[in-house]
């Protein structure tokens, strides 16, 4: 055994074992287990308490209801400043983590009903809205500054009145829902936008409309046949019976007029394709005359044609 020469013994700091640290530990975590879950029990308590005392639960009512109320007019305090911030540049900031959390109040109103009061303010904001009445000059003073037609929030206002009566097919949102402002500049490339949608849409089906397929005929046929119906000069038009190079011929039965003036009840009705790509030898038939040129009259004369064959 080894000695100190200065006579101070050595203090050794007993080892324990891995068990006992770890009991420790286990212990230790309990123990603040325990004291945190006191305390939210204490917590719930007072709040019960105060819930439970009828000359506590109005005081407790309004306090919440003036958070609320203040916490409104700090979410429109940072609305504001948002406009301000993002008024003239491209990319937006949002102030959306700066707004009091509202997770308190989702036990007292649902999220609909949050909506609706949203709705309602912006509503209320809009109707308030009222376009100045100008003179013959154009201007007038409103709020110490003169302000004339031609001023960027009046145009903005009108130009959200035109956009919201586009027509139905184009996708405008729900813009009473937003504090919406359309510049002149972007309300009339809509406009356009709108505009060349519409002739599109009628371009892509005016082609397919006006064609007569092989076995089915176009609208416009479509029609009058139906008029022959109606008008009792056919009772009804059955499928098809036989196809050719510029024609298509159905079966139908005729009505009790044309059946009196007949004296028959079964009927052809030939009805011409408006396009000839199919009839590819038609040059040999048609070749070096003038009158042939334009496909349009050559359903005319092939209409003289099988006219003449019916009558011989």
């Amino acid at each position: 055994m080894q000695r100190n020469p200065w006579g101070i013994s050595e203090r050794k700091e007993p080892l324990c074992s891995f068990a006992e640290i770890m009991d420790e530990e286990v212990a230790r975590k309990l123990q603040l287990e325990e004291q945190s879950s006191s305390d939210m029990k204490a917590a719930d308590a007072v709040e019960a308490e105060l819930c439970e005392r009828d000359d506590c639960i109005d005081d407790y009512t309004i306090a919440k209801l003036l958070q609320k109320d203040y916490d409104l007019e700090v979410e429109h305090t940072l609305r504001l400043k948002e406009k301000q911030y993002n008024k003239d540049d491209k990319v937006g900031i949002s102030l959306d983590l700066l707004k009091p959390s509202r997770e308190k109040y989702d036990s007292d109103e649902s999220v609909e009903e949050r909506d609706d009061e949203e709705l309602e303010y912006v509503n209320n904001k809009l109707d308030c809205y009222t376009i100045p009445e100008f003179g013959s000059k154009g201007v007038v003073f409103q709020n110490g500054r003169c302000v004339t037609k031609h001023d960027k929030e009046i145009c903005g206002r009108k130009n959200v009145s035109k956009f919201m009566q586009f027509p139905a097919e184009f996708n405008t949102g729900d813009a009473a829902k937003i504090d919406l402002k359309l510049s002149n500049r972007v309300f009339n490339q809509l406009k356009v936008h709108s505009i060349n949608m519409a002739k599109r849409r009628h371009r892509v089906h005016e082609n397919k409309e006006k064609a007569t397929a092989e076995l089915a005929v176009d609208t416009t046929t479509r029609m009058i046949l139906f008029k022959m119906i109606n008008g009792n000069l056919l009772e009804s038009v059955d499928g098809q019976v036989a196809t050719g190079k510029e024609s298509v011929v159905f079966h139908a039965v005729g009505g009790s007029d044309l059946i009196q003036e007949r004296q028959c009840s079964n009927f052809a009705v030939k009805i011409f394709k408006t396009t000839l790509n199919e009839f590819q030898n038609r040059i040999d038939y048609v070749q070096e005359d003038f009158r042939f040129k334009n496909t349009r009259k050559i359903l005319k004369l092939w209409a003289e044609k099988e006219y003449r064959n019916l009558k011989r």
